[in-house]
């Protein structure tokens, strides 16, 4: 039996939302179409330990309208500026954080022991400093 590519049907689950699941739903398409498609890498998933976590976790201010909100959502960071959706960030190491959805970095400064006093937002060649305010 021959299935009709025209009339195939198909879908993708996912328990995350992010560009990952698109990629994967591409390259599912391109195999049914007969292509060689070169498997995904996922890179491993870190983990920390709860009480490390929190060390980032709070309110920064970035300039006078706009807060960085980071919050651990489940094991995961979660970050949100002021007006915008939260996002998943991803980590390098403990101090520097990753977004998917843009080319930007987070980098906390944990040079003493307790909260970080503050974040660094890289994008756009551009380091802005940001204050711990709670």
């Amino acid at each position: 039996m021959s299935i009709d590519p025209r009339v195939l049907r198909w879908f993708l689950l996912s328990n995350t939302a992010d560009s990952q699941g698109d990629k994967l739903g591409g390259q599912i398409m391109q195999t049914l179409a007969g292509k060689k498609v070169e498997p995904t890498k996922f890179e491993a998933e870190m983990t920390f330990e709860p009480e490390d976590l929190q060390r980032l976790v709070g309110r920064y201010r970035l300039n006078r309208g706009t807060v960085i909100n980071v919050m651990v959502v489940g094991n995961r960071m979660q970050v949100q500026f002021t007006g915008q959706l939260a996002y998943r960030v991803y980590p390098e190491d403990l101090m520097n954080w990753n977004f998917n959805v843009v080319k930007a970095k987070l980098t906390f400064n944990l040079d003493k022991p307790g909260p970080s006093g503050q974040v660094t937002l890289e994008q756009n060649y551009r380091w802005t400093k940001a204050r711990r305010i709670n």
